[in-house]
Formats: C-alpha cells, structure tokens, sequence
C-alpha cells in the first residue's frame, strides 16, 4: 500500500469516529411531561384515557411509567384509566429518562339510581308551608340538575320555592296538588312525588303503622326498608322520627316514611316510628344475627366402635336408628323384643354429654311384638316428647303393619287399640298384593317373598306441635312409599301406597329385581310439603308429600355395588339461625364406614334454589365430618340413620347411627 492511500483510508476512519461520538453527544434528553386532560371525572365502571406529551417532542427515550394513588378507586394501565369506586385518586406519569411527573386528578362518581322524598303524601292548610327533601340514591351520586313541578286536577294550587335538593311549599287554593321532583343525569331522569292536600283546617294524625308485622331476622350487615303509614292520608303534619332500643344492635338511615335498617350487632332490637304531630307510635321487633354454626367450636359426644357404651351388647342390626330431642336420645336396632340385641335404649342427652353412658332406660314395649319374624321393629322415632314406631309386614300379608305409640317416650305404649293377635297398637294395616306395587315387570299376583319388600323397614315421622302431619313408610325393594296422616297424634288415616317419588326402574339400575336398600323422607326443616328423599341406590330427592319432584341432586351417585357408589343416604335440610345445612351419611352397606357430612347451602331464597346452587358450584367440600368407629359385621342390614334438636338459634345438634357400629351426636354453637 502506497503512503498516500495509507493516509487517506486513516483520515476516512478518523472522520467516522468523530461523526459517531458526534451523534452520541447530540442525542436529545427528556426535559418534561405534561398530561392531557389534567382532571377527569369517570362513573363507576366506565374507562377514560389520559395522553402524556413528553418534552421536547423530538426526546429519544419516551417511555413513560403509570401509577395511581388509590388502586382501589382508579386504575391505571398504558394511561387508560379504569373507575373502581366512589372516591378520587392521582394518576401519575413518570418518565424513564429523567424522571419527569405530571399528575391529574381523577375524581369516581356514581350514576343516580332513583330519588325520594321525605313525604309521599300529606296535608297542607292555606297559606301554611312545608319543606320537601329529596334524597337522591345512591348516596354520593352525580347529577346534572334537579327541577321542581307541580300539578293539579282539581284547582289545587301551591307555590314552590326550591334550592336543589329542597323545596318551599305554600299552599294556596283548596285541592290535590301532585308535587314533583325530577333528577337529571348523564343517563336520564329520575323522579319522585309528593300528594299535597290543600286544606282549609288543620287536620290531626290519628294513626300510625309499620308495614312489618311480625319479627324480622336480619343478618349482621345486611339491611331491609321499613316503611311507616301515617293516618288519615291528609293529616296536616305527617312528620316522623325514628329510634331504636337498645343502641348498637342496629344503624338507622331514615328518610321520611322510610328508614333503613342495617344489623350491627347480635341482639333484639325494637324499632319505633313516632309521629311529630300527636306523638303516635307503631314498633317492630329485629332479630339481629350472626348466621350459621361455628364449625370451629363443634364437640363430638361418640359412642360408636370401641367407645360403645356401657351395658350395650351389639348384634346384628344394632344402633340401627337415632332420634332425639333436647332432652333425650334414643338408640335402637330392630330385634327389639326382650332379649334381642337391638332394643331401645333411652339416655338423657345431657346424661351422653357428661359421658355418663350407664345410666340409660330400657324403652318400654310391653305387648308389643314384631312382623315377619316375631321381633322386626322399626326404630323409635320421637315427635315433640311422644314416639312412634311400626312392624314391618311379610311379603305374602301374612303379617299387618302396625304403628305403635308412646304418649311419653318413658311411658307404656298405648294400648286403646287390640289388633290381630291381641296386639296394642294405635291401627294395623294389611298390605294388599295387587296393582298398587308399582314394581316393574313384576306380576302383582306373583309370591313376592323372595323380593324382601318389607313395607315399614323403613319409617320417618312429620308431625308437628298440635299434633297433625304424616307418617311414611318404606320398604327394602319397594318402589313406592306408603303415606299415613296423623291428626292430633292418634288419629290415623288410610295407608296409601301411591307415592312415587320418581325412582329408577330396575331395568334403568341394570338388575333383575328391584334395588335393595334403606330410604328415608324427612320433612325439610320449618318449610311445609317439602321433603328429602334419599337412601341405598337413591339420589337425593326434594320432593313434596306426594312424591312429586321438585329436584334431584346431581351431587351424590346412586348406590349399587360393593365400591360403594353411593352417599347422601339418610339425608335431611336443616334450617339453623339464618343459615341452611344439609346433612348426609354414607351408604355403610356399601361404603364399608359410615361418616356423617354436614354441607353450607345457605345460598339460596328457596331449598330447590339452595340445593342447585349447591350442585353447580365448585366448592362441594363438607363443613364438618365425622366418621363412626369400625362396622362390626359387613351385613346387608348397615343402614344408617339421622336426627337433629335445636336450642333457639344457641346450638344445633345432630345424631348419626349406623348398624353394627355405634352413634354419635354433634354439638354445634350458633355463631357469636
């Protein structure tokens, strides 16, 4: 290479290291930001965008940061502005190079979703006044304007004087004035109106009602409108006050003839309305709760497995059922003659929760003897201090169903009926063998003794305090339930046997007889005709007395072979200090345990709603389970069994048996 082609490639590389430190040198900084707009007022929900110019426009680096100072009330993405809630919050923009900010001020309101004035209807004389106020819902809501107008159909006249939301009325002709005020926002109008009778004389308040009649429970935070009546319609002064006693229980927001209640605190509550004029009263009673149990509090009383009780000997079909009430518990099995392994046994329930397991009473049978085998009793059912029992017949009617009596469950039976055979008994029934079985691809004229029917296997009792409701009956592989009315605990009616609550055929369930198993139809707690329907190879059922269905569970598999696909046997709806429960057992014939679930369906203004709230969420898990101890006999007979007594809205508690395992019973204290 020539020395002058050296120097030449040498100065081209120096002039292109000079021209890069040269652009290096000359790129341009950030000098600032500026927002555009610099407030912005945005309703709830709604979007808005913010545009940041960065300054000098030509700046290299104009990557910006957003930030705002209340996420809760406004967010802020890429300068879109999200409305979270009433309230105001700082958007900030911040730039990378230099760390410029610019801030605006962003300010959530609320669209009016109605107004409402202090008066609905009143009287007015000549040339006296009132003052109208109008409270516009929710509080803190944006409007435009609000306007004041009157009208008349029969000559009524007044004169308005209105400041937003209050008006100046002056009565000035005799007649009806209707009074009206009209919101306007961003989406429309609002109105309200007041009635003004334009007397000549003052007329006096005669009256005052609460449109609440009865006792109200209402949930801690919740709240529900009370509304007052002031009588006559044109009294003059129809002003109102509002109170409550004791203070703290509830909060108070009155408006006029309406008042919001809100529970603050567990407790009763007398809400008072009294008027300005004549000082009339009308009052109501709040019940304010805390709803549910405290799961965490519950206590377990077992005496099941090896914490079998003392004196008991367990066979065959033992601990079969369970009932109770708040002063006792009975456990009895089905050979319930003297000598059998399955005999009634009374404890004091407050006997159980000290543990004291030896000091139980044998119940009193005297006379009463069994069905097909001499011995086979359904178990004892308690219904308000009295109790109920029945036989189970034969296959071949050889046998009546009979339903037994207690006036006291520590009492003889009763014994003002002899049926067949000198047995005491309140009615016997003969179970007749013809087209009233509903058992599919069965002639009803076929010996049906390999079949194991056995109406009355089963039994569950609704009867309430004065006396009336219903006994039901069912048996092993009968497809129908047998339906008794009650009426003032003695009176028994027909036994009807076409109550079909919608089963399964055998050929549906793939077998060639009919399914055999345990059912259960216990009386959705405090709701009248409706009942839950469950047991082996069963779903659970709401039904109504007459078998109709109002929904089936999709929750719990029907039973049918030794993996045990069943649950939801047993199962009952309790209704417990505001909330709702469902209460099931396992299918121990084949589940091989017998656990007792207790699952939250409070969800829900009516138990099909509760229980298909219940089907389609994604949290099935129980609240609380308890599994018996170990099933002594792996036997076609485990059934299983369920009962409940409630102390006021204090404590909840429930029992569960299971054949050839044992009980036990579960305390549940009403939240605080």
């Amino acid at each position: 290479m020539s020395k002058k082609s050296f120097f030449s490639m040498f100065a081209v590389i120096a002039l292109l290291m000079i021209t890069a430190n040269s652009c290096k040198e000359e790129e341009i900084a950030v000098k600032g930001v500026s927002l555009n707009p610099k407030t912005l007022s945005l309703m709830e929900g709604k979007t808005g965008v913010l545009v940041a110019t960065i300054n000098p426009g030509d700046a290299a680096n104009k990557n910006v940061s957003w930030s705002s100072s209340d996420n809760e009330v406004a967010t802020v993405k890429g300068g879109v502005v999200t409305a979270v809630k009433l309230g105001t919050a700082k958007i900030t923009v911040t730039t990378i190079d230099g760390g410029y900010k610019d801030v605006c001020d962003v300010t959530v309101t609320r669209d009016v979703t109605g107004v409402k004035l202090d008066q609905i209807e009143v009287g007015l004389p000549l040339e006296e006044e009132l003052i109208l106020k109008a409270k516009i819902e929710p509080e803190g809501a944006s409007y435009k304007k609000v306007e004041w107008t009157c009208s008349s159909d029969d000559g009524g006249k007044v004169e308005l004087t209105s400041d937003s939301l209050e008006c100046k009325v002056l009565a000035k002709e005799l007649g009806n004035v209707t009074v009206t005020v009209t919101v306007k926002t961003e989406s429309g109008e609002k109105t309200a109106e007041c009635i003004i009778h334009v007397t000549a004389v003052k007329i006096d308040v005669a009256d005052v009602e609460l449109d609440l009649k009865k006792p109200y429970t209402l949930i801690v935070e919740e709240s529900f409108n009370l509304t007052a009546d002031v009588k006559p319609a044109d009294a003059t002064n129809k002003n109102v006050t509002w109170s409550s006693d004791p203070a703290g229980l509830v909060e108070l927001e009155p408006n006029g003839f309406q008042c919001k209640v809100i529970g603050k605190a567990k407790g009763k509550a007398t809400i008072t309305v009294t008027t300005e004029d004549k000082g009339k009263t009308a009052s109501c009673e709040v019940n304010v709760i805390v709803p549910g149990v405290d799961f965490s509090k519950a206590k377990v009383y077992n005496f099941s497995g090896d914490n079998k009780w003392e004196g008991y000997e367990y066979g065959p079909l033992a601990a079969r059922w369970a009932s109770m009430n708040l002063k006792h518990v009975v456990i009895s099995g089905r050979e319930q003659m003297p000598g059998g392994k399955g005999q009634p046994y009374i404890f004091e329930l407050d006997d159980l929760k000290a543990g004291k397991t030896n000091n139980f009473t044998l119940m009193n049978r005297i006379g009463i003897w069994g069905g097909n085998s001499g011995a086979e009793l359904n178990g004892i059912h308690l219904a308000h201090g009295r109790a109920y029992s029945c036989n189970m017949h034969s296959d071949l009617s050889t046998w009546p169903v009979r339903i037994y009596y207690w006036p006291d469950v520590l009492d003889p039976p009763y014994s003002g009926f002899i049926g067949s055979e000198g047995v005491p008994c309140l009615k016997e029934y003969m179970v007749p063998k013809d087209a009233n079985w509903p058992i599919p691809g069965v002639d009803p004229g076929e010996d049906f003794s390999s079949y194991n029917l056995k109406l009355g296997d089963s039994m569950s009792v609704d009867i309430d305090e004065n006396g009336n409701g219903y006994l039901f009956l069912m048996g092993r592989r009968m497809l129908c339930v047998g339906r008794i009315q009650v009426k003032n605990f003695t009176q028994l009616g027909d036994l009807k046997l076409d109550i079909l609550p919608g089963f399964q055929s055998s050929a549906e369930l793939g077998l060639t007889r009919p399914p055999y198993g345990y059912k259960s139809y216990h009386r959705v707690d405090g709701v009248q005709n409706e009942y839950i329907y469950s047991g082996t190879y069963e779903l659970v059922r709401l039904v109504d007395r007459d078998g109709n269905k109002l929904y089936t569970m999709t929750y719990f598999s029907r039973g049918g072979d030794s993996k045990g696909e069943g649950g939801g046997c047993a199962a009952r709806v309790i209704n417990f200090n505001g909330a709702r429960y469902l209460v099931t057992m396992d299918d121990a014939q084949y589940y091989g345990e017998a656990t007792i679930a207790i699952y939250d369906i409070t969800k829900g203004a009516t138990t099909r709603l509760a229980l298909e709230n219940f089907d389609k969420s994604s949290d099935k898990a129980p609240k609380f389970t308890f599994t018996l101890g170990t099933l002594f006999v792996d036997d076609w007979g485990l059934a299983v069994s369920t009962d409940f007594a409630k102390d006021g809205d204090k404590k909840l508690y429930i029992v569960g048996s299971a054949a050839e395992a044992g009980f036990a019973i579960i305390e549940l204290p009403g939240k605080e």
